[in-house]
C-alpha cells in the first residue's frame, strides 16, 4: 500500500472512531439532561464582539426548569435580570427603572438556543454532531483540555447560530462545563459553568416575574 493510501486509510478510520465516540457521548449527554428536571449554575460569560474587536466579560447565575423556564441574574451592579415562565420573557433593567415584556419567548430566541433551555436532552433534533479539526478545537474557546468537545451544527439552514461547541465531562457525569456559541455575525460567546446542580426542585415562583412598583413596562 502506498504512503498516500495508508494516510487516507488512517484519516478514515481515525475520523470514523471519533464520530463513533461522539455518538456515544451525545447519547450519554442526552440521557443525563433528559433525567434532569431542573438545574442551576454560576457562570462567566465572555463575548467577543467582532465589530469592536473586543471581549466583554460578565458573571451571573443561571436557573433552568423544564419545560422552558429560565432565570438569568447578572452579578454586576445594576445587572439585568432575565425571567421566563416558558412562554413570556421579562428583561428587567434596574438602573433604567424599566422592564421589557416579550409575549413569546420563541420569537426572541433561535430554535436551537431553546434546546439549551431544555438542557441538551434532545440535541439531535436540532443539530448534526460533526467531527472537529484541531483548529476548530482551538477556536472553540474551550479552556479545560480534559473536557470532551462536541461540535454541533444547526440543521436549520438559515439559523443565526453557525456552530456550538460543548465541553463536557465524559469521565464523570456528562454535564456541560463549558459552552461556546459562534454566530453568523462573527461574534463568539463562551460560558464557563461552575457549581452545577441538578434536580433541586426549583420553585415555579422563581420563573414568574413580579413587576416592582414604579417600574415602567415596555411591551414588545
Amino acid at each position: 500500500m502506498s504512503r498516500t493510501n495508508i494516510r487516507l486509510a488512517l484519516i478514515f478510520f481515525l475520523g470514523f472512531s471519533s464520530l463513533v465516540l461522539a455518538d456515544s457521548q451525545v447519547d450519554q449527554l442526552q440521557l443525563t439532561y433528559r433525567q434532569a428536571k431542573d438545574w442551576q449554575a454560576d457562570f462567566v460569560q465572555s463575548t467577543y464582539v467582532d465589530l469592536l474587536k473586543q471581549t466583554v466579560q460578565k458573571k451571573g447565575n443561571l436557573k433552568v426548569k423544564k419545560p422552558g423556564k429560565l432565570r438569568i441574574e447578572y452579578q454586576e451592579e445594576g445587572g439585568r435580570l432575565y425571567v421566563s415562565d416558558g412562554k413570556k420573557l421579562w428583561v428587567y433593567s434596574p438602573d433604567d427603572g424599566q422592564v421589557e415584556l416579550f409575549p413569546k419567548l420563541s420569537k426572541i430566541l433561535a430554535r436551537e438556543a431553546l434546546t439549551f433551555l431544555e438542557g441538551w436532552g434532545e440535541v439531535e433534533k436540532e443539530f448534526n454532531v460533526n467531527a472537529h479539526s484541531a483548529q476548530e478545537k482551538r477556536d472553540s474557546m474551550i479552556r479545560d483540555q480534559a473536557l470532551s468537545i462536541l461540535k454541533l451544527v444547526p440543521k436549520k439552514k438559515d439559523s443565526s447560530i453557525e456552530q456550538i461547541f460543548l465541553g463536557l465531562d465524559a469521565k464523570k457525569d456528562f454535564l456541560v462545563r463549558e459552552l461556546t456559541f459562534l454566530n453568523a455575525s462573527g461574534n463568539r460567546t463562551h460560558y464557563l459553568f461552575s457549581n452545577i446542580k441538578i434536580n433541586l426542585g426549583l420553585k415555579d415562583e422563581l420563573f414568574d416575574f413580579k413587576i416592582p412598583e414604579g417600574v415602567t413596562v415596555i411591551k414588545n
